[in-house]
């Protein structure tokens, strides 16, 4: 088995690949984007790249797939993926040429009725989740922490705070009823664990977190980086159980369930 990596940057997965294929960043290429976290009403939204890409001859993974498939003879219905773009937007009833357009001046928009959805829907499949009785992880993204695939620049360090994170252990928060519970205080170091992984983090004590749930931040836990922030925290993502609810089609994995050791 040869495990191949399309990335921009090389992370911990593109360290741990047999062969690293270098794509366009998000500003040299066509890409697309459904929903945008934050975004309340269903949204489709494309771009074209806008600068050359600083790596000669970089191809994005949808293209190079495509390439891949027609030296197969295998016919997957587009010659590149700008005409998957094309189609993609039709669908959503716009139209999309791949030129560049002005800052604020979309060249076509499509509406469509939200989605009818029901809460108790998510809440009888987290209910089905394997070890429901514990508690509900929510993660945080937080820039200055970094993300999944650029970790915290060194200076960004600084913008830490220390009830976020001490040495080597990054903090999670939940409110002082919770805590009590579970007989936590302020600062103890605790494992976070379910079938999927664990982390072990300290507490903070937050009231802005609902009873019954810990809130832990994404993009710390990076192993493959600099010595500033490599070893820093742990990577959340391990936690996160993946579940499609049948009804709705809407991922719920960020319902994820963890126990306290």
């Amino acid at each position: 088995t040869v495990v191949v990596c399309f990335t921009s940057f090389f992370d911990e997965t593109a360290h741990m690949a047999d062969l690293v294929i270098p794509v366009p960043m998000a500003l040299e290429r066509a890409d697309d984007v459904a929903n945008p976290f934050g975004v309340a009403e269903p949204f489709y939204a494309v771009n074209a790249p806008v600068i050359e890409p600083i790596v000669a001859n970089a191809v994005s993974a949808p293209d190079v797939m495509l390439a891949l498939a027609a030296k197969l003879d295998m016919d997957l219905g587009f010659e590149s993926f700008m005409d998957v773009l094309k189609a993609k937007a039709s669908l959503a009833g716009a139209e999309f040429n791949g030129r560049k357009s002005a800052l604020g001046s979309p060249s076509a928009a499509a509406s469509a009725a939200a989605p009818a959805f029901d809460p108790k829907v998510v809440e009888a499949a987290v209910a089905a989740l394997p070890g429901a009785s514990g508690l509900t992880l929510a993660p945080m993204a937080k820039l200055n922490m970094g993300t999944d695939y650029v970790p915290c620049p060194p200076f960004n360090l600084k913008t830490i705070r220390d009830t976020e994170l001490d040495s080597n252990y990054m903090f999670v928060q939940m409110n002082s009823a919770t805590a009590s519970d579970a007989g936590l205080g302020e600062g103890d170091l605790i494992t976070l664990a379910n079938d999927q992984g664990s982390c072990q983090v300290r507490v903070h004590l937050f009231e802005g977190v609902m009873n019954g749930v810990v809130a832990a931040p994404l993009g710390l836990g990076h192993t493959n980086t600099d010595e500033y922030t490599e070893g820093k925290g742990d990577n959340v993502a391990k936690l996160l159980t993946p579940l499609v609810d049948n009804e709705t089609g809407v991922a719920v994995y960020t319902a994820a369930q963890v126990t306290i050791a």
